[in-house]
């Protein structure tokens, strides 16, 4: 059994399967739950190799690469997956930091 950890909570997932039924259980938001709305977009903060490669849907994703994914489209190979979900603060905080790095790279 492979394990979906968030914070301080840990749910099972089969080897092999969907992990959206695990983050829906740990409190991951969801919408359309088919790849397209991104409202259960996650970050994994270690195990991103555990997981499956990107689905066509995660491959559409503007940021998407390995530590940012669907939970809804994700799967688990085997072994842990921590996960963090994406809030506005991470979204606001990404575009403030692109914004200084782009003024540095300016000035100089």
């Amino acid at each position: 059994m492979a394990n979906i950890i968030l914070g301080e909570k840990r749910e099972e997932v089969k080897d092999g399967d969907n992990i959206r039924a695990a983050c829906e259980e740990l409190g991951v938001p969801f919408g359309c739950k088919k790849g397209v709305c991104g409202a259960c977009k996650i970050i994994i903060e270690e195990g991103e190799d555990n997981l499956g490669p990107l689905t066509a849907k995660e491959e559409e994703m503007e940021d998407r690469d390995e530590t940012h994914r669907l939970a809804c489209q994700a799967t688990i190979k085997s072994g842990t997956v921590t996960i963090k979900v994406e809030t506005v603060d991470d979204e606001e905080d990404k575009e403030i930091d692109e914004h200084y790095l782009d003024e540095e790279t300016s000035e100089d």
